[in-house]
């Protein structure tokens, strides 16, 4: 868990300019959520390279393992839904990516994308799916086939929202939650009860720091702050 709270005052500092109004909570919440899933797809990156890195055995093993470490990182985020019976089932949520689908007493389903290679399987009479040999293809819906007898249980990625007092808070992002005091005008008091924190590893704090400068830069067409967030990831 990171302090929204934290990153939201490091980034205030780093622009430096509090006074003009640039970095309001508004335009940090605007880029918080944005930048949270920046960097939960980078993971994904992260976990391709680190492959690539233990093929060429080159990866230092145990726990400095760059492979084991993205592992770590991204079962944060494993979640496993029964989605119950039906022929058309609705995605979860929160659905990033799936990693497996199988049956409530345990038979593997396959999971497919293709929707030509669906038809084709429908349309044979070699390979069309059976209660043993389901199929589910990820399009829209979930659809599975044939239709079974038990509810589909899948196994996936789920997107980052926020943390609420260290618990994963689904029903909203991270949030930085302030009210304009009525004693000094100008001034904002955090509202504590309302703050919702990002849903990343702890050790991930420089890399939001970084992301949300970015983007800042680029939509406030900064080129100081979009330069210093650059350096930023060339130096990591």
């Amino acid at each position: 868990m990171i302090s929204v709270i934290e990153i939201f005052n490091v980034v205030r500092d780093i622009a430096n300019k509090e006074q003009r109004g640039f970095v309001t909570p508004e335009v940090f919440n605007t880029f918080a959520d944005v930048a949270q899933k920046n960097i939960f797809n980078e993971m994904f990156q992260e976990l391709l390279i680190a492959q690539q890195v233990r093929s060429k055995v080159i990866d230092p093993g145990r726990y400095k393992s760059i492979k084991k470490n993205v592992i770590e990182d991204l079962s944060r985020y494993i979640q496993e839904d029964n989605l119950g019976i039906g022929a058309a089932l609705a995605k979860p949520q929160f659905l990033a990516r799936v990693i497996s689908a199988t049956t409530e007493s345990g038979i593997p389903v396959e999971v497919m994308y293709d929707t030509e290679k669906v038809s084709r399987m429908l349309n044979s009479r070699l390979s069309a799916p059976t209660a043993d040999f389901p199929v589910c293809a990820i399009q829209d819906d979930i659809n599975v086939y044939p239709v079974l007898a038990e509810g589909l249980v899948l196994k996936y990625y789920r997107q980052p929202t926020s943390m609420n007092n260290g618990v994963v808070d689904n029903t909203s992002l991270p949030t930085y939650s302030v009210t304009v005091s009525n004693v000094n005008p100008g001034t904002y008091i955090v509202n504590p009860l309302d703050i919702r924190d990002f849903d990343l590893p702890n050790h991930y704090k420089n890399e939001i720091t970084t992301e949300i400068l970015k983007l800042m830069g680029v939509r406030l067409r900064d080129a100081d702050l979009f330069s210093y967030a650059k350096a930023e990831d060339a130096e990591e």
